[in-house]
């Protein structure tokens, strides 16, 4: 630190008396090393500081003064010792640092201003060779042919004639190397005129084209919003007919397709509008004033856009709970229609059994084995018919008595056979499927 502290001092000291001695006033190699030496200390200043800083935050705090400082006297003396060494070493950091600091830029300022001084003279060189070169007759004085060729070669644009003769009523000789710079102000003027004046013309030209196009844009979102209306038309019919559903589910179906179709037509016209819409203030291109209007009217036009497609959005989820409720309903007849395929592989048919007359029950109540019999008979006779019952009724019966089927001429004989003809004809004759009744069974 110390050995920065002595560099910076002499590159500063070497500085000024440079800058003293020339008259220039500096600018150069010293104040340009007192700079990389004070950057250098700047640098390695802030380390001690932290460094310097962290001693401190150790030091603060009734806690560690008390761990510091100890039991004893001598303890104590030497913690006070350290805490004025850091406060001092504190103090002559920041000194150093601000010091450094202003030396800085007092030399930047210095390089700074020689080197505004270089490029003014560079630039003065090449003012003085431009003039040399559209001096063709060397008299040193730029006449009125010359100055024209002036302007052609470096502004690339013609100066009107009362321009002209107002530059040359004051020299009307020539314009001289010396007035050089005044007939160059005289010329940027002349071009900044121009300038504005292709750049407003320009601007009028955009904003009329954003006029136009914005005319254009709200014509066809008149034309999109008598769409947005047939749709709102076609979704109006949908309310009631939707609560009405099975009744009018034909009906329905046609006007939700013509709902449906106006709805995608106005979302087409509208997504076309839009664009163009979005479309109106992007160009780069527009000046100030056409690029505030762009904006303005895009803004606009995406407010009635926004708008429309809100109306939209309504027709459009009518028309979607229209077609859902149609939906619900073809699901509806579809289960419908296919219950009854199901029901015809069932054996028995409920529609076609018959209801049983009292001579029947007290037929059957004779014919009963027994009560548990009966009331079995009873609870099926609902279902499968009186003659069907009758039969199982009986076969059960035979079946526990070892007879019907148990004949002398043993399983599978004539009478067996017999019995299970009745019973097959028994249920056809339940089921509908013969017109004549089950044979009487033979025992």
């Amino acid at each position: 630190m110390l050995l920065g502290k002595a560099g910076v001092l002499k590159a500063q000291a070497a500085a000024e008396a440079e800058a003293k001695a020339t008259l220039e006033g500096g600018g150069g190699a010293l104040d340009k090393e007192l700079i990389r030496l004070a950057t250098e200390m700047e640098t390695s200043s802030e380390e001690a500081s932290k460094s310097v800083a962290g001693c401190m935050a150790r030091m603060d705090g009734a806690t560690n003064m008390m761990r510091i400082r100890g039991p004893t006297e001598e303890l104590k003396a030497s913690a006070g010792v350290l805490q004025n060494r850091a406060r001092t070493v504190k103090s002559s950091l920041e000194e150093m640092l601000q010091k450094a600091r202003a030396a800085k830029v007092t030399a930047a300022q210095r390089v700074e201003r020689e080197v505004r001084k270089a490029e003014a003279l560079k630039e003065a060189a090449r003012q003085e060779a431009i003039f040399r070169q559209y001096d063709q007759d060397s008299d040193g004085l730029l006449d009125e042919s010359e100055i024209r060729a002036y302007i052609a070669g470096e502004y690339t644009f013609e100066l009107a004639e009362e321009k002209l003769t107002q530059i040359l009523s004051a020299s009307p000789d020539g314009v001289s190397h010396a007035d050089f710079a005044k007939l160059r102000s005289q010329i940027n003027g002349a071009w900044n005129e121009v300038l504005n004046k292709q750049r407003k013309e320009k601007n009028d030209k955009q904003m009329a084209m954003i006029k136009k196009n914005s005319a254009e844009i709200l014509s066809a979102l008149s034309g999109v919003e008598s769409e947005v209306a047939k749709a709102e038309a076609q979704v109006r019919i949908l309310g009631p007919m939707v609560t009405r559903g099975v009744t009018m589910l034909d009906m329905l179906g046609e006007r939700t397709e013509a709902a449906e179709s106006a709805v995608d037509a106005a979302r087409d016209f509208l997504a076309a509008a839009k664009e163009q819409a979005l479309a109106l203030g992007v160009d780069s291109n527009f000046e100030t004033e056409a690029k505030q209007m762009a904006a303005v009217e895009a803004r606009n036009l995406q407010m009635k856009v926004t708008a429309l497609e809100n109306r939209v959005n309504t027709a459009a989820h009518v028309s979607k709970a229209a077609r859902s409720k149609i939906q619900l309903q073809e699901r509806k007849a579809a289960l419908l229609r296919e219950a009854p395929q199901k029901e015809r592989h069932r054996v028995w048919d409920l529609q076609l059994v018959k209801p049983v007359t009292s001579g029947q029950m007290a037929l059957a109540r004779k014919q009963s084995p027994g009560v548990q019999a009966f009331k079995l008979f009873c609870a099926n006779v609902p279902r499968f018919g009186f003659h069907v019952c009758l039969h199982r009724m009986q076969k059960n019966h035979a079946a526990a008595d070892g007879e019907c089927v148990d004949s002398e001429d043993g399983p599978g004989s004539a009478t067996a056979e017999a019995a299970m003809v009745a019973l097959v004809f028994g249920l056809a004759a339940a089921v509908g499927r013969f017109s004549k009744p089950a044979p009487p069974l033979t025992i």
